[in-house]
């Protein structure tokens, strides 16, 4: 049950009033990836990612994304499989901070809901370079080997890993592998968590694209700066279209 959705699907992303919004995800129409970067001012829109590449990743299979900035030379990256999908240069002069915004995981504000698997969330603070990048990729499989388990060679470090969400729990709380930045399962009465599922690495959660959602409060933990590299990895499954 694949298909390019009719909509931006967000796999996480994070905004702010003001301007802040950043977030990864599926473009509407066409179906490909797009990272999309703002500051707080709202500058970015022309290093918008919005559906780019030549990997379309709404096929009903298991897909590695890696978003990275990296800040040594002004350049946005998008990775699909290990592979360049686009990127594009930007010169921010105000940071990705806020003190309230949360990271929403499946969907973005009181929108554009994912439909499908994620799994293996993870952010840095540095910019993964593609050699890594592949390393990530081709180290899926045996599930053992991945480096989302943190064994050897594929163990991120503390020092550059902001937080790793496994997704393997079968219910909420959401637990960061490396801090304390715990998701809970959406704001709604009742609460709209998404459902557990089989994962590319031991368990996912599989959202329903109409309400279901991951949110993690603030941390500055998150809040890069102008002069700041970071990445945002995740592994994706896509089901449908849109809902």
């Amino acid at each position: 049950d694949s298909g390019a959705p009719a909509a931006n699907q967000v796999v996480i992303g994070r905004q702010a009033a003001g301007g802040l919004q950043w977030w990864v995800g599926i473009n509407g129409g066409d179906g490909l990836i797009s990272f999309l970067l703002r500051d707080r001012t709202g500058a970015g829109a022309a290093a918008d990612l919005e559906g780019v590449g030549n990997i379309n990743p709404t096929d009903g299979l298991w897909h590695h994304v890696v978003a990275v900035r990296d800040n040594s030379t002004n350049t946005n990256f998008i990775y699909v499989d290990g592979v360049l999908q686009g990127s594009s240069t930007f010169d921010y002069l105000a940071g990705f901070d806020s003190a309230t915004a949360p990271i929403n995981i499946g969907h973005l504000g009181s929108g554009f809901y994912f439909d499908g698997l994620i799994d293996e969330v993870a952010l840095y603070d540095r910019a993964l370079p593609l050699s890594e990048i592949q390393e990530h990729y081709n180290g899926r499989a045996p599930a053992e080997d991945g480096y989302c388990l943190g064994i050897a060679p594929f163990v991120p470090f503390p020092d550059d890993t902001i937080s790793l969400w496994d997704l393997n729990e079968t219910t909420g709380p959401y637990f960061d592998s490396f801090d304390g930045n715990d998701g809970t399962g959406g704001t709604g009465n009742p609460p709209n968590p998404p459902t557990a599922a089989a994962g590319i690495v031991n368990g996912a959660q599989d959202f329903n694209g109409t309400d279901t959602e991951i949110n993690v409060p603030a941390d500055n933990s998150f809040d890069w700066q102008s002069d700041e590299s970071f990445s945002i990895e995740f592994w994706v499954n896509i089901d449908s279209g849109a809902p």
